[in-house]
């Protein structure tokens, strides 16, 4: 049987050393398969992946969350059309109204191929001690690497408040540290990163976390709708409904 196919380029640019394009087909009944059976963020690099055509060529760790997100975005577009619909609630009134969300008003950003080469290199913030801190953005691969070991110290109980530690663990995952000061403290090592995140001034810490703040890549999903009730323009997110994967309409 012949499905339909659609070539999209890969909003991160190939910045992790991965794939620039991917080929995409529509979804079939295997991967309705798919939807049922998992509830997480994962179900959606699962569903790319079976939807890729050549899916050996890619290594989907080289790819970023955003992509991904994107790529369901147009997934969906490919297999049932743009549209779609949802509930909001107009944030004016109050009113609870049904809207129709159409994928192709929102935006896609692609990182140049500028941008490409400075952050493989890593964005460079000075601290206020004088320390200097490369920032590295985290890919598909590392993400899902520093959610294994979350899972794992939490079913250890050796976490308290695992969104805290998540926090920690992405900066500390991050982040080269080059100390002003001799020092004789191991910042290759990830505890000792986190240590150091840990004691930082939140003036530091927010410098660290806006060092990447520039370089915004992948689907915008705010729309314009007029609200029903009172006419007053709406700033929507289109987000994935039921509606998204099983259309009514």
């Amino acid at each position: 049987m012949k499905y339909l196919e659609k070539t999209y380029k890969i909003p991160s640019n190939g910045v992790f050393e991965g794939p620039k394009k991917i080929t995409l087909r529509e979804m079939t009944t295997r991967e309705e398969k798919i939807i049922l059976g998992s509830k997480d963020f994962s179900v959606f690099e699962r569903l790319v992946k079976s939807c890729t055509v050549d899916d050996t060529e890619v290594n989907f760790d080289n790819l970023h969350n955003s992509d991904i997100m994107y790529l369901i975005f147009m997934l969906r577009e490919l297999t049932y059309g743009p549209e779609y619909f949802q509930k909001v609630t107009c944030p004016h009134c109050n009113h609870e109204q049904e809207i129709s969300v159409d994928i192709n008003e929102m935006t896609v950003d692609v990182l140049t191929d500028a941008q490409v080469k400075e952050l493989s290199q890593g964005i460079t913030v000075e601290l206020s001690n004088g320390d200097k801190i490369t920032v590295h953005m985290i890919s598909l691969g590392l993400s899902k690497q520093i959610e294994r070991t979350i899972k794992t110290r939490v079913k250890q109980g050796r976490v308290k408040d695992p969104q805290s530690f998540e926090m920690m663990m992405r900066l500390a995952n991050s982040i080269d540290i080059e100390s002003a000061e001799d020092t004789e403290t191991d910042y290759t090592k990830i505890e000792n990163k986190i240590g150091y995140i840990d004691g930082l001034r939140m003036r530091d810490l927010s410098k660290i976390q806006n060092a990447l703040n520039d370089y915004n890549f992948g689907i915008n999903r705010n729309i314009y709708r007029e609200c029903e009730n009172c006419g007053e323009d709406m700033e929507v997110i289109g987000y994935i409904v039921p509606e998204f994967f099983h259309p009514s309409k």
